[in-house]
């Protein structure tokens, strides 16, 4: 199974810093055996290899739900071009559950007191001098992630 991560519809400036991601609740116990390796061949892009880091709930959005599977690139040594930026594109193998299929990911947060439930989170930075996290209330929006969500944010700057 793989993953392909984008940012087609980000600015110059803007880059993810957290994506994140649920699991069909019935394969918590076998999230221990879940891998997701980063995969060289179809990536675009200079961002350092990100950590990948699984647990049943394990990981919160700023503000909203708590996910079980948490991308998080890094851009520790200051360097912008090291960073998931605008136009750079991820690929990831995923195994280590036989029973996992696309509709594995087609589940909600779990909740922890913030505005909803959503099906992924993706921090975003570097939008003028601020951030914003970006969830999507459906998996069709995957897509969709920054078209309609980031210019709502740039007008909020």
């Amino acid at each position: 199974m793989a993953l392909t991560l984008d940012t087609p519809d980000l600015c110059d400036g803007e880059f993810v810093g957290v994506w994140m991601f649920n699991v069909d609740p019935a394969l918590a116990n076998d999230l221990g055996d879940l891998q997701i390796c980063l995969v060289s061949a179809g990536c675009e892009g200079t961002f350092d290899s990100p950590n990948v880091f699984v647990g049943a709930n394990a990981h919160k959005a700023d503000g909203d739900g708590y996910f079980d599977i948490k991308i998080e690139f890094s851009d520790e040594d200051g360097d912008i071009t090291h960073r998931f930026n605008a136009g750079d594109t991820a690929k990831f193998a995923i195994s280590g559950i036989g029973s996992l299929t696309a509709s594995s990911f087609d589940f909600i947060s779990e909740p922890n007191g913030g505005p909803g439930e959503h099906f992924t989170a993706a921090h975003i930075q570097g939008i003028g001098n601020d951030s914003g996290w970006i969830c999507t209330p459906e998996p069709a929006f995957l897509a969709f992630l920054s078209v309609g969500v980031l210019a709502m944010l740039r007008g909020k700057r």
